[in-house]
C-alpha cells in the first residue's frame, strides 16, 4: 500500500474487523478510522492492483462535495469505497452480484447522502478478468509491478 499512495503511507494502518460478511466487514472498518480520527477513510478492494495514486487522490478530492465516493467496477460492484463518516451504506446489499454500486447509491441516498462516482474500472473476479488484467499490464506494468512479474512468471 505505501507504494501506491507514498504521500499517504503513514496514514496506513491494518486492523482486524468484525463481521458476518463483507459489507460488516467494512462498516466495521469506517467505524474504527473514525473512531481513531481519521477525517476520511478510503477503502480499495484486493482484486483490482491496477488501481492508481490517481484514482485515490480523485476519491479524496470528491469527498470534498460527497458524503459516498464509490469507484464503479466494470460488473456492477465497486473497487473502491471512500466515506467521511461510517454511514451503513452496506447492510442488506448482496455482494459480489451486478448491482451492488446501484444498491449502494441507492441505499446512500435513501439517508440523504451525497455520492460521487470516480473513473471506473475492471477488478478480477473471473478468467477472462485475469487475463485481461494480464493484456494491460503486458503494456504497462508499472501500474501494479509485483502483480505483473507473476503472472509474466505463471505464463511461462
Amino acid at each position: 500500500m505505501a507504494s501506491l499512495v507514498p504521500d499517504l503511507a503513514r496514514y496506513i494502518h491494518c486492523f482486524p474487523t468484525q463481521g458476518a460478511n463483507l459489507g460488516e466487514h467494512l462498516l466495521c472498518a469506517f467505524h474504527w478510522t473514525h473512531q481513531q480520527g481519521y477525517p476520511t477513510t478510503i477503502a480499495i478492494c484486493s482484486d483490482a492492483p491496477h488501481i492508481t495514486h490517481e484514482m485515490v487522490v480523485h476519491a479524496q478530492e470528491a469527498l470534498q462535495g460527497a458524503n459516498v465516493v464509490l469507484g464503479p467496477a466494470d460488473d456492477g460492484g465497486y473497487y473502491l469505497i471512500a466515506m467521511r463518516k461510517p454511514y451503513d451504506v452496506f447492510s442488506r446489499i448482496p455482494m459480489s452480484n451486478s448491482m451492488v454500486a446501484a444498491r449502494t447509491i441507492g441505499l446512500a441516498r435513501a439517508q440523504g447522502l451525497t455520492v460521487r462516482l470516480i473513473e471506473p474500472l475492471f477488478d478480477v473476479d473471473e478468467h477472462a478478468d485475469l487475463l485481461r488484467l494480464a493484456k494491460l499490464l503486458k503494456t504497462n506494468g508499472a501500474l501494479a509491478p509485483t502483480t505483473a512479474a507473476q503472472i509474466c512468471h505463471l505464463a511461462q
